[in-house]
């Protein structure tokens, strides 16, 4: 039995020695290191620190709020919640190393929030928010809930002021509290030693940085998070069933448009190396295909980047109204979203010797 178990071990040993002299035998002689250092340096980081200052602001905002309900003090916590909500749409392309640790995409922007449950929580005051069971009654999208679709303002004041709904504060509070933390520990684990630990890891193994980067923003981000929850389930593009209460922000409706606008634009910046503050540019993924003399791709996806913004500019700032008004606008942009995925995988993964680690191999 011993015996057995050695070779077993023995074996896949070897098979994984094998894998990886078999990816290292892809290099192509792209400096990999410095378009990872273009990436932590002066896109990745920026938007973590951006993301920290704006949850601060809105858990600031949060506790004067609760201290002093006022149609005021309402008003700019809904504007500091916007403001922080467009900054996770810049940073959600980014869940590698401690934010994909944290599962960051789920508890900060599972939508639709679960309103029936949140009630139920809040109102008895006993929950634990790092539960995965949770991820449905927090983050943005349940303070869309909690400050945009209990009512008007006054009406959301006077809520609050209620001291039978003394509860609901404290769980406005802890989910506020929440959101700043994750981005805290994140922002403060690249700064802690993640940089470099990410730069380091630059070689062509499922483990590497660029694989495990251009994986996420491939698959989880470009085709879920952006393809089918900002797009294809509300619209019901494959069930047919339109549901509209599945819009981002939903509550606050006029702003699902420009959460949707600043994703597509971080999706371009990114693949054009543009740094987060848009003052210059750096090795990128546009970059690295030039360099594997496929400018003919390069081509193909920006022609396509055009038409899909082009398409997305003409959207109505409400996606509720624009879906029940002209769905089919949304449909067309379903399948221009879809073209570009279609160069992203396979053509553009397989061009950068880039394993698609995901099970979901199709371009459905």
């Amino acid at each position: 039995m011993k015996k057995i178990i050695c070779l077993v071990i023995s074996a896949l040993f070897i098979s994984c020695g094998g894998s990886e002299k078999e990816q290292e035998s892809k290099k192509d002689g792209f400096n990999r290191k410095e378009m990872l250092t273009f990436w932590a340096d002066d896109i990745i980081m920026p938007a973590y620190n951006d993301f920290n200052i704006k949850t601060k602001s809105l858990d600031d905002a949060i506790k004067i709020f609760i201290q002093k309900p006022t149609t005021r003090t309402l008003s700019i916590a809904k504007n500091k919640w916007k403001q922080a909500y467009i900054s996770w749409q810049k940073v959600s392309l980014f869940q590698i190393g401690k934010a994909e640790e944290l599962y960051m995409i789920g508890n900060m922007n599972t939508y639709p929030t679960d309103v029936e449950s949140l009630k139920k929580y809040a109102e008895k005051g006993e929950y634990i928010l790092e539960l995965p069971s949770l991820y449905d009654e927090q983050g943005f999208p349940a303070l869309d809930y909690l400050l945009n679709g209990i009512g008007t303002e006054q009406e959301t004041v006077n809520f609050y002021k209620n001291s039978t709904n003394v509860n609901y504060l404290k769980y406005l509070k802890d989910i506020s509290a929440r959101i700043n933390n994750l981005a805290n520990q994140v922002y403060n684990d690249w700064k802690g030693g993640y940089r470099d630990i990410f730069i380091s890891k630059d070689g062509y193994s499922i483990t590497g940085s660029v694989t495990k980067m251009v994986n996420f923003y491939v698959i989880p981000f470009y085709e879920k998070q952006f393809r089918e929850n900002k797009i294809s389930t509300p619209t019901g593009v494959r069930t047919g069933t339109v549901a509209v209460e599945k819009v981002e922000a939903y509550y606050a409706k006029n702003i699902s448009k420009e959460l949707y606008m600043v994703t597509l634009e971080a999706i371009k910046n990114f693949f054009k190396g543009k740094s987060y503050d848009g003052t210059k540019t750096g090795k990128s993924l546009q970059q690295y295909l030039q360099f594997l003399k496929r400018e003919d791709l390069v081509k193909v996806i920006n022609t396509k980047f055009e038409k899909l913004t082009e398409l997305s500019n003409s959207l109505d700032d409400d996606f509720v109204k624009q879906i029940e008004t002209d769905r089919k606008k949304m449909v067309d942009i379903f399948n221009a979203i879809q073209s570009v995925l279609k160069s992203f995988k396979p053509d553009m993964m397989s061009a950068m010797s880039v394993t698609n680690t995901s099970t979901d191999t199709d371009n459905d």
